[in-house]
């Protein structure tokens, strides 16, 4: 949203390609902190409830997340997926790539465009990244017995 408000969402797409990456620090970053605030709550934590804890933040996260892209693909910004395939034919045509590359990268990006692929790659992409995650919590924030 920060970038929508500041108005890089159609002219500087690049910088949206790393900034994307930010939720997932935060994800990272919430699940570490919600594994150790359970953990100083209680006073001790296992493996398996640390590893339940991050994976419950993992689900709430993935929700959030692929609500507000829906939300924002299609009515904060919908010229968003449009705008993000003229940006890619840009810099496949900077590196000179074939006409049937191109052809390849618009049937794509209209199979991806349709709500339930994006349903399935943010929920998928956020659990799946939130799994390992909390396998990385649980391992280091589990109680010693």
């Amino acid at each position: 949203m920060l970038e929508f408000a500041v108005g890089l969402h159609g002219k500087y797409l690049s910088v949206g390609q790393y900034s994307g990456y930010l939720r997932y620090v935060i994800l990272a970053a919430g699940i570490f902190v919600g594994v150790k605030e359970s953990r100083d709550l209680a006073g001790r934590i296992s493996y398996v409830r640390a590893l339940g804890i991050g994976i419950c933040i993992s689900l709430v996260a993935a929700v959030i997340i692929t609500v507000f892209e829906i939300l924002y693909v299609e009515f904060i910004n919908p010229g968003f997926t449009q705008d993000y395939i003229d940006f890619n034919i840009g810099q496949l045509k900077a590196a000179n790539a074939s006409p049937e590359k191109i052809s390849e990268l618009l049937e794509q990006a209209k199979t991806w465009s349709a709500t339930k692929w994006q349903l399935l790659f943010y929920m998928s992409q956020t659990t799946g990244l939130g799994l390992i995650f909390s396998l990385i919590a649980a391992a280091i924030l589990k109680s010693k017995k």
